[in-house]
């Protein structure tokens, strides 16, 4: 969608994966583990007048420029899933090269978005900071 855009990954991915990129027109861009970190890459580089519109992670986390580098596994997801619509409507056969690579995609964002649930689920969502009653009215002896 964007040729010669720069995908910003973390330093564990594959020679692989730089090589597809390539094949497809983009820059391949290794950076320090962490999903935070490949987003920060990505929008240091389009500061710096070097368009980088996808900062992904082996882990699945990814962002986009166009959704603000927001970590979003939904955004990633449904945006996957409408581009398969596409090229089903342009008549397009959807051929392993294209398939295999979103599939791929889907996993790593339902992996991602399981672990989400899970983490979210077996640790407190929110921290009390102060207990100001009780509930109960406590009376006081003279």
């Amino acid at each position: 969608e964007h040729k010669g855009t720069t995908i910003v990954t973390d330093s564990i991915t594959s020679t692989g994966l730089a090589e597809f990129i390539k094949a497809h027109g983009g820059v391949h861009r290794r950076f320090k583990r962490g999903y935070r970190n490949v987003i920060n890459e990505a929008i240091r580089l389009n500061g710096l007048g070097q368009d980088a519109q996808v900062a992904m992670e082996t882990s699945g986390h990814g962002a986009l420029k166009e959704n603000y580098f927001l970590d979003d596994g939904a955004y990633l997801m449904v945006k996957l899933i409408i581009e398969l619509s596409n090229a089903k409507k342009r008549g397009e056969e959807l051929q392993t090269k294209l398939l295999l690579p979103m599939m791929l995609m889907l996993g790593l964002v339902g992996e991602y978005m399981g672990r989400m649930y899970v983490s979210m689920n077996s640790s407190p969502q929110y921290v009390i900071r102060e207990i100001v009653g009780n509930g109960k009215e406590e009376t006081k002896e003279k």
